[in-house]
């Protein structure tokens, strides 16, 4: 795959950006605490721990719990360390993100013109 951008690259890429809407961070931020330098790694720790909501942004005074936590669910399906069991980021695809009423998805995708 060296030098071939792929659908699942997008997918990838995808679940890292709905990470830092959640956040507000960076990817990576060597100035953050050890445990916080690499936000994907940090995220599925959160969500082992079932501790998702800390990664909200500490900005945000309001927010459901319940769409953090599956918005970064899909995030970490998104990210998810083998191409093929990242799900399909098609026409299909997005209206099931979309069809759940996920403010953070509907935001994003309008602001980035995803879906």
């Amino acid at each position: 795959m060296r030098g071939h951008l792929t659908e699942k690259a997008d997918v990838f890429s995808y679940g890292v950006v709905a990470l830092e809407i959640i956040s507000g961070k960076p990817n990576s931020d060597s100035t953050l605490e050890d445990e916080k330098i690499y936000l994907l790694e940090w995220a599925w720790n959160l969500h082992e721990a079932k501790n998702e909501v800390e990664l909200v942004d500490k900005e945000l005074s309001e927010f459901d719990e319940n769409e953090v936590k599956r918005v970064t669910r899909i995030a970490l399906l998104c990210t998810q360390t083998s191409p093929m069991q990242r799900p399909p980021m098609s026409p299909s695809g997005g209206n099931a993100f979309r069809g759940h009423g996920s403010k953070c998805c509907y935001y994003s995708t309008r602001v980035f013109g995803w879906f």
